[in-house]
């Protein structure tokens, strides 16, 4: 029995849209940055899709050691997260 990889998808952000890959890093824990990340609202309480639903839309970028969010409807979501382990929360 043989396999075929089709496609690679990451999900950087648990919840959000996926991101096609042409290749890949691999790490001890899989794909590097895939769900690596979530969102919470004030409380740090974990959003998903099924309490809303429009991050499924919200597609994360990954540039370096930066994320930016971005929306179809509203072009650039000013969020731009620092990646770095040593980056202020």
């Amino acid at each position: 029995m043989s396999a075929t990889v089709s496609e690679l998808v990451c999900y950087p952000i648990k919840g959000c849209a996926g991101r096609s890959l042409r290749t890949a890093r691999m790490t001890s824990r899989g794909i590097e940055h895939d769900r690596a990340f979530m969102i919470v609202d004030e409380n740090r309480s974990f959003r998903s899709q099924r309490s809303d639903p429009v991050l499924a839309l919200i597609r994360p970028n990954i540039d370096g050691d930066k994320i930016t969010l971005e929306h179809p409807e509203f072009g650039m979501v000013s969020a731009h997260i620092d990646l770095r382990s040593d980056a202020e929360e």
